[in-house]
C-alpha cells in the first residue's frame, strides 16, 4: 500500500511538473532590424484565418482616484476603433474589458473567451494596459531569479492586495490559445512598480504623472521574458529601466496600425513592422520585444488607401516625441558626484546659451529623482548626483533634441557629458485653427495648443501656441510628421488628434472641439459587501447591511484635479434625501429600507443651480 501510494505521488508531481515547466520560458528579449522584415504580400488576411483580439484597460481602480488614468480607457477605444475600420477584424471578433469591470473574475472569462474561439489557424491580439508592480514573493512555479514576480492591477488591487494578475498566470492563459500566432501587447503605466504612497500633493502641483517611484527597475524586462513563448510576439512599452508613461505609447501604436508602420509597403502592418514604427518615436521611454514567431506576425490590413510612410531607423539617436511628462524638480537633491559639460551647435560648435538641461536619475536601490537646469552663457551645465543610472535630455529652441540614455555614474565621479545639438531646417510651413467649446462653439479663450514634431530617425521638438480672444492659435513649423494636443482647463479633446502631415509651403488647418469634463464619481458604496459601513470584500453586486456613507467626487478629466462646485445633492430611488455646499460631498444613509431591498443612488452636481453632472449606481440594502 505505501508503495502504491509513493508511485502515485510520484506521477502527480511529474505532471504537475510538466505544466508549469510548460509555463516557464526558456527565451529571451531580442531585437530586429528593418533589413529582417520580409516581403508579406503572400500572407493573405483571410481565406481561412480569423483574427481575434482580447482588449483590456483597468484606467479606473476601485478605492484609489488618484490612480484614475483615462488615457488607458481611452487607448482601447481608439483601439477598437481602428482595429474595426479594417477589412481584417470585424465586431464580433473582439471583446473590450475595461474600466470597473476589468476584474480578476472577467480577465479569466475574456482569456476563456479567447481560447474558445480561436483554432490553429487563427491570429489572436491581447493588449493590456494598467499599473504594473513587482511583488515581494514568487508566487509557484518557483521560476524567478529574484524570488519575485511580476503583476498587473486589477480594478481591485488598490483595496484588495491580492486582486493582481501576475505574469505566469498571463503565460497560463496564453499557453491555452490555440491560436498559430498571438501578438501581447502590454502599455503598463509607471510599470516599474506602481507606488501607491507617492507624493499627492505634489502631484496635484504639477501634473499628475509626477513624483511616482519605482520599484523595481526590471519589471518590464522580466515581465516580458516570463510572457514570451514560440508562435508569439510580446511588444512592452518601455525597457527595464523606465517608467511607462501613459499616453506616450498608445498613439504610435494607432498610427502604426493606420497603416504608417508599413515598412516594406505590402499592404500589411505586422507585429515587427509596428514596433519598429513606434520605437523611436518615444522620447522617454524605449519599447522592448520579444519575437518567438516563425516568419512576421501580420496584424492588420491596411488596403490599399493606406499611409504608407518608409522609414529608417538610427540607432545612433534615441530622441523621439516628447510625451508631456512632467517631474517633480527637487533643488535640494544632492549627491556626492558630479555630471557636467557643454551643449553646442553641431555645425558651428558655438555654445547654445539658455538650453533646458534635464537629468532622471534612478539608483540599484529603485530609488527615482529628477532635476533641472538651463545652460550659461558658455553653454555649460552642472548637477550633483548619487550613484546610480543617469539619463541627460538637451532641449533648445531652434534645435532638435537629444538624449544621452542611462550611463552609470558611481561616487565621487566627475563625468562630463557633451550636447551636440543639430539646428531645425526652416520653419517654412504652418499649423493653425480654432479652439472651441464642443457643446456652445463658443471660443475658449485660455486654451494652449502644443506642436509635437519628429521624424523616422528620432529628431524631435516642440512649439506652442496660446488662442487669441477668437480661439485662433497659429504655429510656425517644419514641414513633416506632427502631433497636437490643445489644454484648456477642464476640457479635454473630444475626438483625438493622431499623426498629421504638413508639408513645404503649406498652411494645415487643424480644429479642436474640446468637451468640458466635470464627472461625478461615486467612490463609496462600490459593487463589494459593507457591514456597519465598512467593507468586507469585492462583490459582483453593491450589498449594503445597516448604515453607508455615501462619498462622492466631483472631478476634470483626473480625478485628483477635484472640482469644486456649489453643490451637491443625494437622491434615493428620485428622492432628494440631503444637499451639501462644500467638500467633502458626503452623506450617510442611515435608514431602515425593509421591505424593500433594491434602490437607485442618484448624485447631482450644480453650479449657480445649473446641473453639471451627475451619476446613479444600484444597491441592495438590508437593515
Amino acid at each position: 500500500m505505501k508503495k502504491e501510494w509513493l508511485i502515485k505521488t510520484l506521477v502527480i508531481a511529474i505532471v504537475l511538473l510538466i505544466i508549469f515547466m510548460s509555463i516557464i520560458p526558456s527565451t529571451a528579449i531580442i531585437s530586429i532590424e528593418i533589413n529582417d522584415l520580409k516581403d508579406n504580400k503572400t500572407l493573405v488576411i483571410g481565406d481561412g484565418t480569423e483574427y481575434w483580439a482580447l482588449l483590456i484597460a483597468v484606467g479606473d481602480y476601485a478605492g484609489n482616484p488618484d490612480a484614475y488614468i483615462p488615457e488607458m480607457l481611452k487607448a482601447v477605444d481608439d483601439l477598437y476603433n481602428i482595429l474595426t475600420d479594417s477589412s481584417s477584424w470585424s465586431t464580433d471578433h473582439i471583446k473590450v474589458i475595461k474600466a470597473e469591470e476589468a476584474t480578476i473574475p472577467n480577465i479569466r472569462k475574456g482569456f476563456r473567451w479567447l481560447d474558445k474561439m480561436d483554432d490553429e489557424n487563427d491570429i489572436s491580439l491581447v493588449f493590456i494596459t494598467t499599473h504594473g508592480t513587482s511583488l515581494t514573493y514568487d508566487i509557484p512555479p518557483k521560476d524567478e531569479a529574484d524570488n519575485t514576480d511580476e503583476a498587473l492591477y486589477t480594478y481591485w488591487s488598490f483595496v484588495r492586495k491580492t486582486h493582481i494578475i501576475w505574469d505566469d498566470e498571463i503565460n497560463f492563459l496564453l499557453n491555452r490559445l490555440e491560436s498559430q500566432g498571438v501578438c501581447l501587447i502590454v502599455d503598463s503605466c509607471f510599470a516599474g512598480g506602481f507606488n501607491d504612497s507617492f507624493n499627492i500633493k505634489a502631484r496635484k502641483s504639477i501634473l499628475p504623472f509626477s513624483g511616482i517611484q519605482i520599484s523595481s527597475i526590471k519589471w518590464m524586462e522580466e515581465f516580458a521574458e516570463d510572457v514570451s513563448g514560440d508562435g508569439r510576439v510580446v511588444i512592452m512599452s518601455s525597457h527595464e529601466f523606465e517608467a511607462s508613461i501613459s499616453g506616450q505609447f498608445y498613439p504610435f501604436l494607432i498610427d502604426g496600425l493606420r497603416g504608417f508602420a508599413d515598412i516594406n509597403l505590402d499592404g500589411i502592418v505586422t507585429a515587427e513592422e509596428l514596433f519598429l514604427y513606434i520605437e523611436p518615436r518615444c522620447f522617454w521611454q524605449h519599447p522592448t520585444i520579444y519575437d518567438g514567431y516563425a516568419d512576421e506576425l501580420p496584424l492588420i490590413d491596411v488596403g490599399f488607401n493606406k499611409n504608407h510612410v518608409a522609414m529608417e531607423k538610427n540607432k545612433s539617436n534615441n530622441c523621439g516625441l516628447e510625451s508631456g511628462l512632467m517631474y517633480i524638480y527637487n533643488n535640494d537633491y544632492q549627491g556626492n558626484a558630479i555630471v557636467c559639460g557643454y551643449v553646442t551647435d553641431s555645425e558651428t560648435n558655438d555654445p547654445i546659451e539658455n538650453t533646458y538641461v534635464e537629468i532622471e536619475w534612478q539608483s540599484d536601490a529603485f530609488n527615482w529623482e529628477s532635476n533641472w537646469t538651463l545652460s550659461d552663457s558658455e553653454g555649460f551645465f552642472s548637477f550633483n548626483v548619487l550613484e546610480g543610472y543617469v539619463t541627460i535630455r538637451f532641449m533648445a529652441d531652434d534645435f532638435f533634441w537629444e538624449s544621452i540614455n542611462w550611463f552609470k555614474v558611481n561616487e565621487n565621479d566627475i563625468i562630463w557629458v557633451y550636447g551636440s545639438l543639430e539646428a531645425l531646417p526652416p520653419k517654412n510651413a504652418v499649423v493653425c485653427g480654432y479652439v472651441t467649446d464642443f457643446e456652445t462653439n463658443e471660443p475658449l479663450k485660455n486654451a494652449l495648443v502644443r506642436l509635437e514634431w519628429l521624424d523616422s530617425q528620432g529628431h524631435c521638438y516642440e512649439e506652442y501656441s496660446d488662442v487669441d480672444e477668437f480661439g485662433f492659435y497659429s504655429i510656425n513649423t517644419v514641414p513633416g510628421e506632427i502631433y497636437l494636443e490643445p489644454f484648456a482647463g477642464l476640457f479635454y479633446p473630444w475626438e483625438s488628434t493622431f499623426r498629421k502631415e504638413v508639408r513645404e509651403n503649406e498652411t494645415l488647418w487643424v480644429n479642436h472641439s474640446l468637451l468640458r469634463s466635470i464627472n461625478v464619481d461615486i467612490s463609496k458604496p462600490l459593487k463589494a459587501i459593507y457591514i456597519k459601513n465598512r467593507m468586507l470584500k469585492p462583490f459582483s453586486r453593491t450589498l449594503i447591511f445597516g448604515s453607508i456613507d455615501i462619498e462622492a467626487l466631483i472631478y476634470g478629466y483626473y480625478k485628483e484635479v477635484l472640482y469644486p462646485v456649489d453643490k451637491v445633492e443625494f437622491y434615493i430611488d428620485g428622492d432628494l434625501k440631503n444637499t451639501t455646499t462644500s467638500e467633502p460631498y458626503k452623506w450617510t444613509w442611515d435608514k431602515k429600507s425593509f421591505p424593500k431591498l433594491k434602490h437607485i443612488i442618484t448624485v447631482k452636481a450644480y453650479e449657480e443651480d445649473e446641473l453639471v453632472a451627475e451619476n446613479e449606481i444600484q444597491v441592495w440594502k438590508f437593515f
